[in-house]
């Protein structure tokens, strides 16, 4: 295997986590806006799955940003850029 092949294998890879990745955001931004409702008195709001959700958020959000980095890198590497 020559070595731009090598990078086109990982480069479909990261897009494919990439992919992945935003997928669990928008479904963790749904779940988030369906126990954030702006009706119910916040006292009764579950507490507990809101901030364990907002977590979960951040860190697919630091791992997507990573992604994409990587990405960039690859594409510059094959001349993509």
């Amino acid at each position: 295997m020559n070595e731009r092949a090598k990078y086109r294998g990982l480069l479909a890879e990261a897009e494919d986590n990439e992919n992945h990745l935003k997928v669990k955001l928008t479904g963790l931004v749904e779940s988030l806006r369906d126990h954030l409702e702006p009706f119910t008195d916040p006292g009764s709001l579950n507490g507990e799955i809101i901030a364990s959700q907002a977590t979960d958020f951040a860190s697919v959000q630091i791992e997507l940003k990573s992604t994409r980095a990587r990405i960039s890198a690859i594409k510059n590497h094959l001349g993509m850029e």
